[in-house]
């Protein structure tokens, strides 16, 4: 087991990485494969190597087998194109629990009956079985958006389009966490026909989905316990996590603190918190147990007080794992606790690796997604290394070493000698219990953070690999908060979850106020500048090298070369992807929805134009800019250029001004925008946008051809900062928003516009991107920046063909993502996220003949 199960999770792992899936009979093919190779590594023994390297191939095989199947059938129910933004009348039931979002509600609907007739040749099993949809008052003013609840049956009119999410190098793949989740459409609720309630809550009954809706309404009602309880309280959110899982209500500012100190992983239900409520009810159940008495015979005689506390341990594991959401580090604990249960009935004991190769199997059988969740690496990484790290230990030890505590020991018992003095007086009760009791808690303490330093240590590659960042003081953070959470917060949690009402709101509040006594000391931990090290995504080598040097590192005492093993390591703090050569820029186009965002990189200076959009509750900012610039390896930016007085231009502004270093703010906006005083508190100079201005980086010079008077008053597209930058082979034109009447201006002044790569003027609007303006700029590659079926059917069709024919090679955010142009002398490479690092879920391009470039 220790061998197959990590080689099927690698087996899942690779599906999750494929362009397409195999078909039906390439997989019928891997599966007699498989079952030939554990046939094999059954009868042969020839050599001692070959089984288990058999097994491997078997493993790797099924495990690919089983990811791409489920994978075909979940890919089976699509959402019919020509449904696409149309209304449809749906039936179905409300699934988990509703979140609140801006002016209304988002929550998943288990599709149960479709009353729009289907396009020709669409069968109604094909059609989604779930889909997301938000629901607001924003579609029709005054409307009220009803309270709703798992369980609830609906009769809605919808309108839905394929799931699709913004696709950046480096950035959260929405479209793949939809995927896992089984939601195959999202869309909102139309409000010009109002939703009808067919029969509100329908009883329990004996169907998975029945169960499921009534342990979500038991969560909803948890956390409406907690809001009516803590009221607008600035850590009701993190007691509403650990009490059933739910992330949303957490504040940014909570979520700040966490992440800078690297205790994050505290606010979900982690496998400490299950095994807490599983020890908790085992020692109940049995203790109970143990004084029980039935028909004159104890009860322990009619069946084992240890067996019944392992029973109530996984009953009670699985209810709390149940109402925390089913979270990959629940899952996790949960099977390991129940295979360590099964062992003890079967009166073995397995070895920790062991049991955690029967929990990694059994999570990727039941989610073959989970492996691309951060959550399974880091929860199976974190107890990998627990356990490697306790073996080691164990391993080192000597007899020489275990005698010396004893020897210790036996001699400080004996009674002085007369010839050393006068014999003292016996130690009291006290201080021979002290003494006693000093040996186990110091070697507990030592052994709690010798666990606590292999596990962050351990997962300083995942963190830096998945999230980009290393919190420095991730360790001592820890020390304290993981035993305050652990054991104070978590309990009084539980408590206010089982007991009735007044003693619950007790219990909550005093949880509320830990979570306040913890956050104090966070800040001061996370107050410091340093004490967060951003870092770039590694790449393989170095990734691998700093997986062999903590390995290494963490691996039994006496190892030859262990103390160079964090030179294996160093590579991953110093990492950062190759800048342009001298003379040479590198930009990459940001898919950021109905917005613009774009980063130009020369050798030693950055340049962000524009933020992109806001989005609900954050901005493209904080959801897509930074992330995705900080995984890059890109922590300053010497100038931000904000085109205009647009939040689709500078939605983010204010996000990446306050998180990122900003020497520059180069913008055309009017005086009384707040963004003027936001740079300026943040130390960066602030500028106007003003033609004629310009400047040369490493080689490469950057020009501002307009506007040409930025007090002239005209509207904002008009305004728009529009920049060339250009090296002596090739040449970018950046054009904001600018429209026909500033396109012709300044062809009328003789600007020089020819460029290899234009971001086309107003997202492709035909109010821009005149004949003579593409005939004078004459790009060889134009990229339009928009949203997924935006509501302003941007890139015109007329606009397209115009560059089409001009022999422009045409990208579009919605289809292409994140695009990425590099110079190399005369060469241009160029790199497409969604066709270059395409994934089997994304969807297939062309769509309509309308998209074809």
């Amino acid at each position: 087991m220790r061998i197959f199960a990590p080689a099927f999770a690698v087996g899942a792992c690779a599906v999750q990485r494929a362009a397409s899936l195999p078909s039906s009979a390439l997989l019928a093919a891997l599966t007699l494969a498989c079952v030939l190779f554990l046939l094999a590594s059954r009868y042969s023994r020839a050599w001692r190597c070959v089984p288990p390297f058999l097994l491997a191939s078997a493993a790797l095989l099924a495990g690919y087998d089983w990811a791409a199947w489920r994978a075909q059938m979940r890919l089976s129910t699509v959402l019919p194109e020509a449904l696409e933004q149309r209304d449809v009348r749906l039936s179905g039931r409300v699934e988990g629990l509703p979140e609140p979002a801006d002016d209304g509600v988002r929550f998943v609907l288990r599709v149960e009956a479709v009353h729009s007739a289907l396009p020709a040749g669409v069968a109604a099993a094909r059609f989604p079985a779930r889909v997301r949809l938000s629901w607001t008052s924003a579609y029709r003013r005054g409307s009220v958006v009803p309270a709703l609840e798992a369980g609830q049956r609906w009769t809605l009119t919808v309108r839905l389009k394929r799931p699709h999410g913004n696709a950046n190098f480096g950035g959260f793949d929405t479209e793949a966490w939809l995927l896992r989740r089984g939601i195959r459409a999202t869309g909102h609720v139309r409000t010009g026909q109002p939703a009808v309630a067919a029969d509100g809550i329908s009883p329990p009954d004996a169907t998975l989905f029945a169960a499921r809706a009534w342990i979500d309404r038991v969560r909803g009602g948890i956390a409406r316990r907690i809001d009516a309880v803590l009221p607008q309280r600035p850590h009701a959110g993190v007691v509403t996590a650990l009490a059933i899982g739910y992330q949303g209500g957490i504040t940014r500012a909570d979520w700040l603190r966490f992440s800078r100190t690297g205790t994050n992983h505290l606010v979900a239900v982690s496998g400490l918190h299950v095994g807490l409520v599983a020890g908790f009810a085992a020692l109940l159940g049995g203790g109970l147990w143990r004084r029980g008495v039935w028909r004159g015979r104890a009860l322990p005689l009619r069946w084992p007080a240890p067996r019944l506390g392992a029973v109530c341990a996984l009953l009670a594991a699985a209810w709390f794992v149940a109402l925390a959401g089913f979270g990959v580090p629940a899952q996790r604990a949960f099977w390991m606790l129940a295979v360590v249960c099964a062992a003890a009935f079967a009166g073995r004991a397995p070895a920790p690796s062991r049991v955690l190769a029967w929990a990694l199997l059994a999570v990727v059988v039941a989610d073959p997604w989970a492996v691309s969740a951060a959550g399974f690496w880091l929860s199976f990484g974190a107890v990998a290394a627990i356990a490697f790290a306790t073996t080691s230990t164990a391993r080192a030890v000597t007899p020489h070493d275990a005698a010396v505590p004893a020897a210790a020991t036996a001699a400080a018992a004996l009674p002085a000698s007369p010839r050393h003095g006068p014999a003292r007086s016996p130690a009291g009760p006290a201080r021979r219990a002290w003494r006693r009791a000093w040996p186990h808690l110091a070697a507990g303490l030592g052994g709690a953070a010798r666990v606590q330093i292999a596990v962050t240590v351990a997962l300083v590659p995942a963190g830096a690999s998945l999230f980009g960042q290393v919190p420095l003081l991730g360790p001592l953070a820890n020390a304290v908060a993981i035993p305050w959470v652990s054991f104070l917060v978590v309990p009084a949690v539980l408590a206010g979850v089982v007991l009735p009402a007044p003693c619950d709101a007790l219990a909550f509040h005093a949880a509320h106020t830990l979570i306040a006594w913890l956050g104090r000391a966070l800040d001061v931990l996370a107050a410091p500048g340093w004490a967060m090290l951003n870092v770039a995504a590694p790449d393989v080598p170095t990734l691998a090298a700093a997986l062999l040097g903590v390995a290494w590192g963490l691996g039994p005492r006496g190892l030859p070369l262990q103390r160079l093993a964090p030179l294996l390591c160093a590579p991953l703090f110093l990492y950062r992807p190759a800048p342009p050569g001298s003379g040479e820029f590198r930009v990459t186009l940001l898919d950021v929805g109905q917005g613009m965002a774009a980063l130009v990189e020369t050798r030693g200076h950055r340049m962000l134009y524009d933020t992109g959009p806001p989005m609900g509750r954050t901005d493209a900012g904080e959801r897509l800019i930074v992330p995705s610039l900080r995984v890059q390896g890109v922590t300053t930016l010497d100038t931000l250029v904000v085109s205009h007085d647009h939040d689709d231009h500078y939605g983010g502004a204010r996000t990446v001004l306050t998180q990122m270093t900003t020497r520059q703010l180069l913008a055309s906006l009017p005086p009384a925008q707040p963004l003027w005083m936001t740079a300026r508190d943040g130390g960066a100079r602030v500028t106007r946008c003003r033609r004629g201005a310009s400047w040369r980086w490493d080689g490469v010079t950057f020009e501002v051809l307009w506007p040409a008077d930025p007090d002239a008053g005209a509207a904002p597209n008009g305004m728009s900062c529009v920049i060339r930058v250009a090296n002596a082979r090739h040449t970018l034109l950046l054009a904001g928003d600018i429209e026909a009447p500033q396109e012709a201006a300044m062809l009328r002044a003789a600007t020089p516009l020819d460029a290899t790569i234009l971001l086309a003027p107003h997202h492709g609007s035909r109010t821009s991107s005149t004949d003579a303006f593409v005939a004078a700029v004459a790009p060889a590659h134009v990229v339009f920046q928009m949203g997924y079926l935006n509501r302003y059917r941007h890139p015109h069709p007329q606009v397209v063909a115009r560059y089409a024919r001009q022999g422009a090679q045409s990208y579009r955010s919605d289809r292409d993502g994140a695009v990425r142009f590099e110079t190399h002398g005369a060469r241009l490479d160029v790199m497409a996220y969604r066709r270059n690092l395409r994934r089997y879920w994304m969807a297939a391009w062309p769509r309509t003949a309308s998209d074809a470039s």
